[in-house]
């Protein structure tokens, strides 16, 4: 009879050991890793203050049909880079009649750089 002096592993043991060993050390790096953030393509998006302008003026065009004249204020229009909008300025005026007086009126227009729609329209007198 034959007695096993030796109780330690086997080679095939050993190996898995040092297997499941390498496989946790990787996983410990890979759980130390912060993702990376996804990749946002701006292909569609509104690449210019004056196609936001545009689709500002052409809104103002629709709804407003007594403007005389009217005048983008591109010094005061912005790009807002956290929030991916444009915020565009017009200035409009309405012809005087014998009725009414002729008046001057501020739009303040935002539109989404992502969608290219109008989010806000406000009207206000000057």
């Amino acid at each position: 009879m034959m007695v096993n002096i030796m109780a330690g592993p086997s080679l095939d043991e050993i190996a898995t050991l040092k297997a499941l060993e390498r496989t946790a050390v990787k996983q410990g790096i890979y759980d130390q890793l912060t993702p990376v953030a996804t990749f946002k393509s701006k292909a569609n998006y509104i690449s210019a203050i004056g196609e936001a302008a545009l689709l500002c003026e052409s809104r103002l065009k629709n709804e407003v049909v007594v403007a005389f004249s009217h005048a983008v204020n591109m010094i005061e229009s912005r790009y807002l880079q956290k929030t991916e909008r444009y915020k565009i300025y017009i200035y409009y005026a309405t012809a005087a009649s014998a009725i009414q007086r002729g008046a001057t009126f501020k739009v303040s227009c935002v539109v989404s750089a992502e969608t290219k729609l109008i989010e806000r329209w406000d009207i206000d007198a000057e």
